[in-house]
C-alpha cells in the first residue's frame, strides 16, 4: 500500500485524510523553496491537527514527510521550545494516540525531510496517524509550522552505496581515504581498470560516510593483495 500528499494542487487529499482543522494548504509559506509550490501551514488560533483516514497499513514500512518549523530567517512567528510537532498512530479499536515521534522548533527552521520507520504495532489492517501540534498560543498565525511532501509506504529498493573507482573516488560514500588512491594499479586492475590502490606510508584506510543500513543485506567488494606474480610487493 502506498499513499501521498504533496498539496501541490492547492488542496489536500480528502481520500487521505478524515481530519483537518486549524491548518491550511498555503503558496510558499514561510519562505518554503519555490520547487514545493504549495504546503500544509499550522497557523490557526484553533486546534492544528492533521488525521488521516483509516488506512490498512500492513506491510507498510515507512512515513517520509517535510517538516519546517517558523522562525525569524524564514518569516514566520517562531514556536517555543514547547510548542512542537508531534506524529502518532491510533487503532481504530482504540481512542488513544501513541506517539511515534516529537518534533521540536530547534528541529528544522531551515526545512528538513524526516522518515520513521513503523514498528509492527502500527503494520495493521484499521490505523489513523496524526501529525499535530498540542500546544501554541491562541493566535492566528503564530508558532507556525509547515509540513510537505506526505509518502506512506514501502522501501521498494534497497539502498545501494557503491564506488567503482572508475576515475575519483565518491565523495559522497566516503569521509576519508589515507595512504590510498585512485590508479591504475600495477597488481592487475579490475572491469573498470582503476581500482584504490593503497600504497602509502603509514596508515593505509577508508572510511565510509554515515551510512543508512536499516536496509541493508550485504557488502560486496573486489580486493587483490600484492604478490611477486603480480609485481606488487608481497603483503604480511
Amino acid at each position: 500500500n502506498y499513499y501521498s500528499d504533496n498539496f501541490d494542487a492547492g488542496s489536500y487529499k480528502t481520500s487521505l485524510w478524515s481530519t483537518v482543522t486549524g491548518v491550511r494548504v498555503s503558496s510558499l509559506p514561510c519562505r518554503l523553496p519555490s520547487t514545493q509550490h504549495y504546503a500544509m501551514e499550522f497557523y490557526s488560533s484553533s486546534t492544528r491537527q492533521l488525521i488521516t483516514q483509516i488506512l490498512d497499513l500492513r506491510g507498510v514500512e515507512y512515513i517520509k514527510f517535510y517538516l519546517r518549523s517558523g522562525s525569524s530567517s524564514n518569516g514566520c512567528s517562531t514556536p517555543s521550545s514547547t510548542e512542537g510537532i508531534n506524529v502518532a498512530y491510533s487503532l481504530t479499536s482504540s481512542s488513544t494516540w501513541y506517539t511515534l515521534e516529537h518534533y521540536a522548533p530547534s528541529c528544522c527552521s531551515g526545512g528538513k525531510t524526516y522518515t520513521i520507520y513503523l514498528p509492527s504495532a502500527v503494520q495493521v489492517s484499521s490505523v489513523q496517524l496524526r501529525w499535530n501540534q498540542p500546544s501554541h498560543s491562541p493566535f492566528t498565525s503564530a508558532d507556525v509550522w509547515v509540513l510537505d511532501d506526505v509518502e506512506i509506504g514501502n522501501v521498494i529498493d534497497t539502498k545501494l552505496y557503491e564506488d567503482l573507482f572508475t576515475s575519483t573516488i565518491n565523495a559522497d560514500m566516503w569521509s576519508s581515504i589515507t595512504g590510498g588512491s585512485v590508479t591504475t594499479p600495477p597488481c592487475g586492475t579490475t572491469d573498470s581498470g582503476t581500482a584504490l590502490y593503497f600504497s602509502g606510508q603509514g596508515v593505509r584506510e577508508a572510511v565510509t560516510s554515515s551510512l543508512d543500513l536499516r536496509q541493508a543485506t550485504g557488502v560486496s567488494f573486489y580486493l587483490r593483495i600484492g604478490s611477486v606474480d603480480s609485481t606488487c610487493e608481497n603483503a604480511e
